[in-house]
């Protein structure tokens, strides 16, 4: 069974759900090199919903990764 992958740029209404990821794998990932401080600030100074908002609107891009009709991260425990 061939599986359709979909790749497209999220938008406003999914800020919430970068934020979402962002707190399930920055910890895992990054835990054992950054403090819990440094973590905190990341999050504080990069993913909150104000932060990734005004970095969309500066144009930065972010991408969410489709399987048929469904977000791959709706597989993820969040």
């Amino acid at each position: 069974m061939q599986t359709s992958l979909t790749i497209r740029q999220a938008d406003a209404a999914e800020i919430p759900l970068i934020k979402q990821l962002a707190e399930a794998t920055w910890g895992p990932t990054y835990q054992s090199i950054l403090s819990k401080e440094q973590l905190e600030f990341m999050f504080d100074t990069i993913y909150s919903e104000e932060a990734l908002a005004q970095q969309m609107a500066d144009g930065q891009t972010f991408l969410l990764l489709f399987e048929g009709e469904s977000r791959l991260d709706s597989r993820l425990t969040l």
